[in-house]
């Protein structure tokens, strides 16, 4: 993200004059609701559920784009590209699906006595 802003931010710098407010409010929602928000919730998900259905869950997020490409958008994916989705979905599941069960962590909070 900073190499991408230090290449563009020299492009717009000559439009400023021309922003208003709502340009500015809309610029500042996309970049919460398209990075801090998704990340937060992450981390608040991962903290809460175990790693192996997380894991699952995480694999599972190019199959959800696919198909909020194909509702929303109206884009269809290829064959060889529907193959490449299951396939890395089947492996994570697999993989996940297969492990044994571990020893968690203790919990930080146990840990210092809070």
């Amino acid at each position: 993200m900073v190499i991408a802003s230090c290449v563009v931010i020299p492009l717009g710098l000559p439009s400023i004059p021309q922003w208003t407010w709502g340009d500015v409010a809309r610029g500042l929602g996309i970049a919460v609701l398209s990075s801090v928000v998704p990340y937060t919730l992450d981390l608040m998900a991962l903290r809460r559920m175990d790693p192996s259905v997380y894991g699952i869950l995480m694999s599972l997020e190019p199959a959800v784009a696919a198909l909020a490409g194909l509702l929303i958008l109206g884009q269809r994916l290829a064959g060889l590209q529907l193959l490449g989705m299951a396939l890395v979905v089947g492996a994570s599941a697999a993989v996940l699906g297969t492990a044994g069960p571990r020893d968690r962590p203790p919990d930080i909070e146990a840990a210092i006595g809070t």
